[in-house]
C-alpha cells in the first residue's frame, strides 16, 4: 500500500511525485484551464462593480449571475481600464436579441455607439440577469474586441449577444492594454448578483 502525503496547492496545481525529494506535492499547472481571479457578490447596493490589476492570463472572461438593480428599465455598461483610469466613453456595438417567450424567434438588431452594454435592460428582483462576457488578449495594443453572451427579463425574456469595440479619443488611448472592468448601471446601483473573473494562460 501506498500512502501519500500532498501539500496543499491551488485549483491549478497538479500532483508531482518527484524521486528527487521523496515527498508529493502540488506543482504548478500547465496552463489551458480556466482559473478563478476574483469573486465579488453583492449583497447590499453598489454604485459599481470594479476588477483591477489584470495581469498574466492570455484571456479573461467574467461570469455575472443573479443580477439585478435599483432602477428597472435602466441597462448595465462596462468599461475597460487602461493607464490608470476606467474609459467611460468610445464604444462601438451590435446587438442581437431573441424573444424566449413570443410566438416567434425573429431576432432583433441594434447598433449603436458611445458605451459598451453588458445588459441591455436591467430588472428588478424577480427577473435576474446572467451572462457572460469575453476579454480576448487583453495585453495587446490593438482593437479591443469584446463580446457578452446573456439572458435578462424585463418585459418578457431575452437571450442576447452584444458584440463590439472601444474607440474612445486617439490611436493611443483605445489601443493601450487593459489592465481591468469595470461594470455599472446607466441608472441607479447594482442590488444583487455575483460577478467572477476567470482567467486561462496558454501555457
Amino acid at each position: 500500500v501506498l500512502y501519500v502525503r500532498v501539500t496543499d496547492g491551488t485549483d491549478a496545481a497538479w500532483l508531482d511525485i518527484s524521486s528527487a525529494n521523496g515527498t508529493a506535492a502540488a506543482a504548478a499547472g500547465g496552463g489551458g484551464a480556466w482559473e478563478v481571479v476574483s469573486s465579488q457578490t453583492v449583497t447590499t447596493a453598489v454604485a459599481s462593480i470594479d476588477f483591477t490589476g489584470m495581469s498574466g492570463y492570455e484571456n479573461y472572461r467574467v461570469m455575472f449571475s443573479g443580477v439585478t438593480g435599483s432602477s428597472g428599465g435602466s441597462y448595465m455598461k462596462v468599461w475597460p481600464r487602461q493607464g490608470g483610469a476606467f474609459q467611460t466613453a468610445g464604444a462601438s456595438i451590435t446587438r442581437l436579441s431573441y424573444s424566449a417567450r413570443g410566438t416567434t424567434a425573429a431576432p432583433s438588431m441594434a447598433s449603436m455607439s458611445g458605451f459598451f452594454q453588458a445588459i441591455p435592460t436591467m430588472s428588478t428582483l424577480g427577473t435576474e440577469s446572467s451572462g457572460e462576457l469575453l476579454i480576448p488578449r487583453p495585453h495587446e495594443t490593438a482593437h479591443h474586441l469584446w463580446t457578452v453572451e446573456g439572458i435578462y427579463g424585463y418585459g418578457g425574456f431575452f437571450y442576447y449577444r452584444v458584440t463590439g469595440h472601444f474607440n474612445g479619443g486617439g490611436a493611443s488611448d483605445y489601443k493601450r492594454p487593459i489592465d481591468g472592468v469595470q461594470f455599472i448601471p446607466s441608472g441607479g446601483t447594482i442590488t444583487g448578483g455575483t460577478f467572477t473573473l476567470y482567467g486561462i494562460k496558454n501555457s
